[in-house]
């Protein structure tokens, strides 16, 4: 900007461009235009085309893949014909069927499947959607579907004619690696993996693609002319996005086939067939800078930007699109099969953008447009191109080979191991210095691994995965609520790729710099949700971020059963911006998007997405046609559960909050003046006065892993010293009694957690896959005993092997000392040592939360969850076990009289015979 000029009383910036620019009439022109925008701008709104820095591309089909003529360079070429512009037009007798001037072929006339999805809004719009391709579209497919002999041409001086070309598909288009490959362009008829055309861009399209919501931007807005940026733009000038009329070019031509005229997005909105550029797309098709956060920046912007701003900001500081944290580089083979290439040199991630995932004509059989999204065996693919188009699929290999849609291999193209795998397929990526691309595939191939391959999911034969929004939402009923057979998991059901970012917290400014939070690629565990310093808490990790989950709204507590099931959800969706991480339970339920892991786990573990029976759950499976060891787990080894469970219920039928307030069912009942906590904001916590379980007398409360609420039970409430060995380790024996935690601090690979520290640095954390049965951390069987061992490997439902057990992981309940607080006075050892006692003789086998404290059963007291008709009924005892899953799994402990934490004798249990001859 230089000078300014005074008109109408108002100070303009005139636009200088470049001497190199100056050349270009339409760019001075457009530069004068924005002077006339800024004199129709008030203060507050400030039109930006972003545009007048932008070269346009060449125009020279006599150099590009378009030139069919013997003088063409490229792979086909006529064998004889001179001619260039005939192979599409003609000056005489021109096709006027297609509406398109001078056109010198005719369409192929074939019905064309059209591409679908849950989140195609144009398909609900009046004139939104055409039933079939249209206008230039029908142009470019006369030759592209591959139908039509590329020859064959109406009129060749003056009679119809076919030209005789070389390197065809018997005249036709060729097919590259192969039509049913992503590395193709014969597009054929069946367009459902490919980029919508015929479709309607219009206000109404983005109002429906934005949700309504006023500051959302996932498709760029269009005004009620179709035009991005909003405004008139001056005669001769450029917008990015509209119709063409006299004088005005918009970057990305909409073309008026819609209903009554409308602008309707075609193949020649992205691509021009005679210029010069990449794919002949009328924009760069890689990011050539940092994506705009404002706005559209033609000259830097990736092509796909101009229309999919994915919020902007979002995208833009994603773990995907972040220069710093998305620097690995793609090998030499990966880039030549996808052709990619910046200025002659093997891109990065950062700079494939959107291209990493998606291909707007991508394989046949995928969804969403979906880049390598099929299932099959990479090796099939025709000799010669195997070792390259092995990127081709991901690892399962099926009869139907390539047909199949398998979202997650898309991610497996770069989340997998190093260097080749058994089938040949290799990760595509080269590891920037000091970084690298977690692998995931390899975590879902352990023994038992989240249900992601389609073959495991209920329906077995296709994915029932159709997100509906761009913040990925899928009503309940496709995740299984009323149909068990929709039940299924895609890694987008967890993680949404365009705003997920490396580090800590969601809030984490994604980087992967030494030293800096985004360098961390989990959670910190152990903290309390009010301080993130030096834990997180609950609070939802950087690979969380924007995706979605739900906050259970709970019923008054019933104290004579339980659990009690929620009566709604609120869903949590959409990205956080630039906020700060809630820290109180008050503004976790206030703000609108996803702050917690729980609420992501609990969309599926819930009645939310199954119903409020347990038989509304879906069934462990134990064998079966589409059950695999993967999926299912060894009937001896589920500890006699037959169902999922409803895991937001065990872990909510508490009264609680956080921080920990007293008169709930936080702290601990009467401990004594000399043992009060200070957990409640600074003072003692004192529960509510009944547990609603006999024997009543005031000491019982009930239990739960702080996975939601902390405990509110820190070091003086359970009578442990205020320093010295404890029966927590680290990261668990700091921040005790105000602490929270992660669903995925018990569940993920063992490998991922280091016993007495936490989670292993640089390791993936989460329920990928597991060597243990419910994606568990350790084994957890009815055999686990005290000394972290099992009392009988051979014993029915017991894990052999020396696998890590799972309490063992945080909890140290054999000291040696008098110091554990919980339990007996001597830590579990009364009268006599207690190692080899099974820890489910006293304990539940699923130890979410519990109606009893420290999840000790009672046999004195067991209600409908262990089978009973009544609430409180005495069943099994010492000597005669109780087998009632989920939750009683050889269960023997009778309790006489609850007793306040590190005050249990062995008459608390029925006396020393009935416990020294047990226990």
């Amino acid at each position: 900007m230089s000078r300014k000029n005074k008109m109408g009383g108002m100070e303009v910036a005139k636009l200088r461009l470049p001497a190199s620019l100056r050349r270009w009439p339409a760019l001075r022109a457009a530069a004068r235009g924005l002077a006339v925008v800024a004199l129709l701008a008030t203060s507050a709104t400030v039109v930006r085309y972003a545009t007048a820095a932008y070269t346009p591309p060449t125009s020279n089909i006599a150099i590009t893949a378009h030139n069919l003529s013997k003088s063409g360079t490229k792979t086909v070429t006529a064998t004889t014909e001179t001619e260039i512009c005939a192979f599409c037009h003609t000056p005489h007798s021109a096709n006027t069927a297609l509406g398109k001037p001078l056109w010198n072929r005719n369409s192929s006339g074939s019905t064309y499947t059209r591409y679908t999805s849950g989140s195609l809004d144009a398909s609900n719009i009046v004139g939104g959607f055409n039933a079939q391709p249209a206008g230039s579209s029908l142009l470019c497919l006369s030759c592209h579907d591959g139908m039509v002999a590329l020859g064959n041409v109406n009129v060749l001086r003056g009679q119809s004619a076919s030209i005789t070309l070389n390197n065809t598909n018997s005249g036709n288009m060729p097919t590259g690696v192969g039509a049913q490959t992503g590395f193709t362009r014969v597009i054929g008829t069946d367009l459902s993996n490919d980029h919508p055309i015929s479709i309607t861009y219009n206000s109404d399209l983005t109002t429906a693609d934005n949700r309504g919501v006023a500051a959302a931007e996932e498709l760029r807005r269009l005004d009620d002319s179709q035009r991005y940026p909003s405004g008139d733009p001056a005669a001769g000038s450029s917008s990015v996005i509209g119709m063409r009329s006299s004088g005005i070019k918009p970057l990305l031509p909409l073309e008026g086939t819609g209903k009554d005229g409308a602008g309707q997005v075609q193949c020649t909105t992205c691509h021009d067939p005679h210029i010069t550029a990449d794919k002949f797309l009328r924009l760069n098709r890689f990011q050539l800078a940092a994506p705009s956060t404002t706005g559209f920046d033609a000259e830097n912007d990736q092509i796909c930007l101009a229309c999919h701003p994915k919020l902007g900001a979002a995208w833009a500081s994603s773990a995907h699109a972040n220069s710093v944290t998305a620097d690995e580089v793609y090998t030499t083979e990966a880039a030549a099969l996808r052709q990619f290439s910046v200025k002659g040199q093997v891109p990065a991630v950062w700079q494939v953008g959107c291209l990493n995932c998606h291909d707007t004509h991508s394989v046949q059989g995928s969804r969403r447009l979906l880049r390598e999204g099929v299932n099959g065996d990479p090796l099939a693919i025709s000799s010669g191109t195997a070792a390259g188009a092995a990127y081709q699929a991901g690892y399962a290999s099926q009869t139907d080979n390539q047909v199949t849609s398998a979202v997650e291999n898309t991610c497996f193209q770069c989340h997998r191991d190093a260097g080749t795998d058994s089938k040949g397929v290799k990760n595509a990526l080269v590891a920037a210095t000091g970084s690298t691309v977690p692998s995931i595939k390899s975590l879902f191939d352990l023994t038992y691994g989240m249900p992601i391959k389609t073959v495991d999911q209920a329906n077995g034969t296709k994915e029932v995965h159709n997100i509906y929004t761009s913040d990925f939402l899928e009503d309940p009923v496709n995740l299984g609520q009323g149909n068990n057979a929709n039940r299924h998991v895609e890694c987008t059901d967890c993680h949404n790729p365009h705003r997920v970012r490396r580090g800590r917290t969601f809030v984490t400014t994604s980087s992967n710099t030494a030293g800096d939070d985004g360098a961390l690629r989990t959670h910190t565990p152990g903290g309390k949700t009010g301080d993130l310093s030096t834990g997180n808490g609950n609070v939802a990790s950087g690979v969380l971020r924007g995706s979605w989950g739900v906050e259970p709204t709970m019923p008054a507590i019933t104290y004579t059963s339980w659990p009690s099931v929620p009566t709604g959800f609120d869903v949590k969706k959409g990205d956080p911006g630039s906020a700060a991480a809630p820290t109180t339970r008050a503004e976790t339920l206030t703000a609108t998007y996803l702050t917690r892991e729980y609420q992501l786990c609990f969309k599926c573990h819930s009645n939310y997405a199954n119903g409020p029976l347990a038989t509304d759950f879906p069934a462990l499976e134990y064998s079966g046609v589409n059950c695999t060891s993967r999926r299912c787990t060894p009937k001896t080894l589920a500890n006699g559960m037959t169902r999922y469970t409803n895991v937001a219920a065990e872990f909510l039928s508490v009264t609680a909050t956080d921080p920990p307030t007293t008169g709930t069912d936080q702290g601990e009942f009467a401990n004594g003046t000399s043992n009060k906590g200070s957990a409640c904001g600074g003072g003692d916590c004192e529960p509510r006065t009944t547990s609603g379980t006999a024997p009543d007398n005031g000491y019982n409360h009930r239990s739960w892993h702080p996975a939601v609420y902390p405990t509110g039970r820190d070091r003086a409430e359970r009578k442990m010293a205020s320093s010295g060995t404890i029966n927590l380790m680290a990261p668990f024996a700091a921040n005790i009694g105000i602490q929270t935690m992660y669903c995925s601090d018990c569940h993920g690979q063992e490998s991922s957690w280091t016993a007495g520290s936490g989670p292993t640095a640089g390791t993936v954390q989460g329920p990928h896959g597991s060597s243990n049965p419910f994606l568990l951390r350790g084994v957890w069987d009815r055999c686990v005993t005290l000394d972290n061992v099992n009392q009988s490997t051979a014993a029915p439902g017991c894990q052999s092997g020396t696998q890590r057990r799972l309490c063992g992981t945080c909890h140290k309940p054999k000291t040696g000392n008098s110091n554990g607080g919980s339990g007996f006075n001597f830590n579990h050892v009364p009268d006599s040592d207690m190692s080899s006692i099974r820890c489910m003789v006293c304990h539940i086998a699923v130890p979410h939360g519990w109606k009893n404290k420290a999840f000790l059963v009672n046999m004195n007291c067991v209600g409908k969850e262990g089978g009973q008709t009544g609430d409180c009924v005495k069943a099994g005892g010492w000597g005669s076990a109780l087998y009632a899953p989920p939750y009683y799994n050889g269960s023997m402990l009778l309790i006489s009289s609850w007793a306040r934490s590190g005050s249990w004798t062995d008459t608390s249990c029925g006396g020393g015979s009935m416990t020294s001859a047990n226990c």
